[in-house]
């Protein structure tokens, strides 16, 4: 590809013209215009080529991760596995690095332990490449490695995603609501007056909001909500999912009857 100084070189004839020419002859001036406008042209094809060099080349690299071993959403292990007769869950090493990993223990009784190595005779404690999902928790989580091995009660089973991406830790090791897990769902009651459907949650990666109720629920993207001030309408048995770039702020909610219905909220954090 020619660089920016080339292509200016090659359309102006490799000729610096100078203002004073331009001011002698109008000719000069519009033949420099004309020029200009050429180089303009030419570094925005440029720019365009180089955009969707750039998008090729991220193609280009998910189609080596495909070959590599991964799918093209960069999942290596999407599943749920059970912990056998020891209490042990290993996985086959993978062929690529992964550099997150999310384990929802919501069905577990004891604390699981993940840890980026082969299988041991006793579950780590503590270490580099270890980490513990308390009973019921689910955690998305930073680690590292291509053998992983999880720890827990025999015959319990737990979910498992395994990723090449990195992720945002959670705060904490413990609890049952956790990054990229669901939280719900939660239950509004109907009513004619403004309610609060969800609070607002930076770490907000998804949420659902289903109308259980004869009535029409005018949802708002803000703290309060009206008859004159809403975001979507949800009909009576509708649902709705939020949109993507997700919005993190308050939410609220009206019905624009009275009734014994509800919102069903399901928010994943």
């Amino acid at each position: 590809m020619p660089s920016v100084s080339d292509t200016i070189t090659q359309i102006s004839g490799g000729r610096i013209h100078t203002a004073d020419e331009g001011q002698r002859d109008p000719t000069s001036r519009a033949v420099r215009r004309q020029r200009q406008q050429q180089v303009a042209d030419a570094l925005t094809a440029q720019a365009v080529q180089v955009a969707l060099m750039g998008g090729l080349i991220e193609r280009l690299t998910e189609v080596a991760e495909y070959f590599r071993g991964q799918t093209l959403n960069h999942t290596l292990f999407s599943g749920t596995v059970v912990f056998d007769g020891n209490g042990v869950a290993t996985f086959s090493s993978f062929d690529v690095p992964f550099a997150s990993v999310r384990v929802d223990a919501g069905s577990c009784s004891t604390t699981v332990v993940v840890h980026a190595a082969g299988p041991s005779d006793r579950a780590p404690v503590a270490g580099p490449g270890v980490h513990q999902v308390g009973p019921g928790g689910c955690e998305t989580f930073p680690l590292t490695g291509n053998m992983l091995t999880l720890y827990g009660r025999a015959g319990e089973n737990v979910s498992v995603v395994v990723r090449t991406r990195d992720t945002t830790p959670s705060s904490g090791n413990t609890g049952p609501a956790r990054a990229g897990c669901p939280a719900g769902p939660q239950s509004v009651g109907q009513n004619t007056a403004s309610v609060t459907l969800l609070a607002a949650n930076p770490n907000r990666l998804g949420a659902i909001v289903v109308n259980d109720s004869t009535a029409n629920l005018l949802l708002a993207f803000a703290a309060t909500a009206s008859s004159s001030a809403f975001t979507v309408k949800i009909p009576a048995a509708g649902s709705y999912t939020f949109p993507t770039p997700m919005y993190v702020g308050a939410v609220s909610g009206i019905w624009d009857a009275a009734g014994a219905g509800a919102a069903r909220v399901t928010e994943l954090a």
